[in-house]
């Protein structure tokens, strides 16, 4: 710019001095009066001042043409600038339109970008809202899913607790033709039991009178008797044959957690073993190649008679079994059939589901006495209503029975201090002196691994209606 500006400013000098300079040269021919090319010297003069004036004009342009490049280039080329600003006008006419367009469309871009956002802010809400719907079905489902994994862990306990009972059933079959064999070799011993009856029918009328006055004697001598009685049964049992261990009797039970590892779990059921190892040899069983005198075995199918003899996969299956449980298990080892003395005893092992069989205050079962009768009749029917039909009512319910176990163990460990209980309900029956309804209810919480006894349950009585 700064040069542009002396380039004029220089010529505008320069064209100055050249005028002047023609003007005096003009005058200066006009008073001397010479002539060129035969002109008058009047026309001399204006051929000299025109010439001049055509020589600045062309020493102007020369100067602005070699001087500036840019005057240059507009000189030799403004057709093609007037042709290029006409098209640049046009172009920016045009770019001004399609810029016009554009800030239309960007402001309509703009109003979608901002209903985008609104949109997508409104669409955020609602998948808020659905994940939190999401969210709520997902716990939904967890809760479903666990009540599943619930019911299908009962229908497992429930398939296995009925295992159990066919399994029970066919003990129960074999028992009874045990029994039928101790019937059929205590027939031979009739008339003898007979003789004693009628021996104790005598004993019963002579001390019936002494009764009263010696209530607690007479107490003690027939609980003897009766003792007596049971043992004289189980001696004619023994008599069957030199069996060490018979099918179902129970040799060891314990009660193993369920959420233990599967190595722990493995430890209680081995240790199990042993504790049965050890009662199976007091019967002189014989100890086996895996050092105890028990064998685990297990029938898949009960009606299989091929079990699995291989220990180590037995108590895995009872590892899984006790799992399974989903709660404390009371776990039962049993005899799998009758063994003779120096053998080594097949045990199964039996897994229940320990839970709550009876709560405090349940009614477990009942009995009508009459309280007419006398005090020792009335202990042997109230004892006996406690040895079988108040033991069948709780193995119905779930209580899990020792088979084999002495009947008199529903007395407890202090069988004295227990009789002195029989013997004051007795007393009260017969003060009520009517037919009386003797109903057992649970003292405490009673499970399958529980046995009943005169320390967990309570006898109330009423009149009978």
């Amino acid at each position: 710019m700064a040069y542009t500006t002396l380039f004029v400013i220089a010529l505008i000098l320069v064209s100055g001095f050249i005028a002047y300079f023609g003007d005096i040269l003009g005058r200066r021919m006009g008073k001397k009066r010479l002539t060129l090319f035969g002109l008058r010297p009047r026309y001399t003069a204006i051929v000299v001042t025109t010439i001049t004036g055509m020589i600045i004009s062309a020493l102007v342009l020369g100067g602005a043409l070699s001087m500036n490049s840019e005057f240059r280039k507009g000189f030799f080329q403004y057709g093609q600038i007037l042709k290029k600003g006409r098209l640049l006008a046009n172009e920016n006419t045009r770019l001004a339109s399609r810029s016009k367009e554009l800030r239309q469309q960007v402001s309509k871009q703009q109003g979608e970008l901002k209903k985008a956002f609104n949109e997508a802010a409104f669409a955020k809400k609602e998948r808020d809202v659905a994940r939190q719907k999401v969210d709520g079905l997902r716990r939904e489902i967890d809760k479903r899913q666990k009540e599943l994994t619930d019911l299908r862990r009962t229908q497992e306990i429930a398939e296995t607790e009925l295992a159990l009972r066919k399994d029970e059933l066919k003990l129960m079959l074999i028992q009874l033709d045990n029994a039928n064999q101790a019937l059929r070799l205590a027939q031979s011993k009739l008339v003898e039991a007979q003789q004693q009856l009628m021996d104790t029918e005598a004993r019963l009328g002579a001390t019936e009178a002494k009764l009263r006055e010696t209530t607690g004697q007479l107490a003690e001598a027939e609980v003897a008797a009766t003792l007596g009685d049971i043992g004289t049964l189980m001696a004619v049992r023994l008599r069957i044959g030199d069996i060490a261990v018979r099918r179902g009797d129970e040799l060891a039970r314990n009660i193993i957690r369920f959420d233990q590892t599967p190595f722990a779990l493995r430890g209680d059921v081995i240790s199990l073993l042993d504790r049965a190892s050890q009662k199976a040899q007091a019967r002189r069983a014989r100890i086996g190649p895996n050092g105890r005198a028990v064998a685990l075995i297990y029938w898949p199918d009960p009606d299989n008679q091929e079990p699995l003899d291989d220990e180590s996969e037995c108590i895995d299956i009872a590892v899984k079994r006790i799992a399974a449980t989903g709660s404390d298990a009371l776990v039962q080892v049993v005899s799998a059939m009758n063994t003779l003395q120096g053998a080594q005893v097949a045990v199964e092992m039996r897994v229940y589901h320990n839970r709550e069989v009876y709560k405090i205050g349940d009614e477990i079962a009942s009995v009508k006495l009459n309280g007419k009768e006398s005090q020792g009749q009335l202990l042997l029917e109230l004892s006996d209503f406690m040895q079988k039909e108040l033991a069948k009512a709780a193995a119905s319910a779930g209580v899990v029975p020792v088979y084999g176990q002495d009947p008199r163990d529903f007395l407890g460990s202090d069988r004295t201090a227990q009789m002195d209980v029989l013997l004051e309900i007795v007393t009260r029956i017969q003060k009520l002196g009517s037919e009386v309804n003797a109903t057992v209810y649970a003292k405490e919480s009673i499970r399958p691994s529980d046995s009943l006894n005169i320390g967990n349950v309570e006898i109330r009585l009423e009149k009978a209606q």
